[in-house]
């Protein structure tokens, strides 16, 4: 699935070009996936992942530099990018709640390979 005309069309938020690093984790931290942000916006991104990886509807999304976590839906793919939106946005520097601690583990891991 592509993105359709109109969906690039209907968006909110200008997106902007980019090469960051990131990580695409499932919601319940089964699964984390080290991929690209390609482009960004405020209200979500275009992503590279690996070809033909499954990728769940709904997902958070470790922006490594920006120091966030978006919790994200997956709007369309193609073999090798996947555009999401973001449904909310925490920092990684701030007070996690217990259950999402995993996240700022992954970032931590991921910033020192920087």
């Amino acid at each position: 699935m592509s993105p359709p005309s109109s969906l690039v069309n209907r968006r909110q938020s200008l997106r902007q070009k980019a090469a960051l690093p990131a990580i695409l984790v499932t919601l319940d931290n089964s699964m984390a996936l080290d991929c690209v942000i390609r482009d960004i916006s405020e209200s979500g991104a275009k992503l590279a992942v690996p070809p033909s990886r499954q990728i769940p509807e709904q997902f958070f999304l470790i922006d490594v530099r920006a120091r966030t976590a978006h919790k994200a839906t997956l709007a369309w793919r193609t073999e090798k990018e996947i555009g999401i939106q973001y449904q909310s946005t925490m920092a990684l520097t701030a007070s996690l709640d217990r259950s999402l601690r995993f996240l700022n583990r992954l970032w931590l891991e991921r910033a020192a390979r920087l």
